[in-house]
């Protein structure tokens, strides 16, 4: 999993797999004091590494992406803890004062699934639910 990738999804990696991966990654040829930090650090230092990665992140030039943390965490969770329907309305409730926001294409897909709970709608779901963390369909 290269930066940029986990930047798009940062929840994708566990806490205590951070520094592993920020150490194959010094391996690879990035390199940041930021990064060495990260690396030196150990499984047992889960918190501190999700703390320190926006930081690393930031210094080898990938931010992560500017969705709400809650959309983030939502579609990361999708298909795991969350069903596609529950994702849906995590993203919709943090974004529904957001003008222009997902909520609105949520709420309406989240209303259909009710009346026609089918994998198409799901489906709809999953994309919606991407779109609004950030990550191309």
């Amino acid at each position: 999993m290269t930066p940029q990738d986990v930047a798009r999804d940062p929840g994708a990696v566990r806490d205590e797999d951070l520094p592993m991966l920020a150490a194959g990654w010094l391996a690879e040829g990035h390199d940041s004091g930021e990064l060495r930090a990260l690396a030196g650090l150990t499984r047992r230092d889960a918190a501190e590494a999700r703390a320190l990665l926006p930081a690393v992140l930031a210094s080898l030039g990938h931010a992560e992406s500017d969705a709400h943390p809650v959309v983030r965490w939502a579609c990361a969770e999708m298909d795991g803890r969350l069903t596609p329907y529950a994702a849906a309305q995590k993203v919709a409730e943090v974004t529904e004062l957001d003008p222009g926001g997902p909520a609105a294409e949520l709420a309406a897909l989240l209303r259909r699934h009710d009346v026609e709970p089918t994998a198409e709608v799901d489906d709809l779901l999953r994309a919606a639910v991407r779109r609004a963390a950030g990550h191309a369909d």
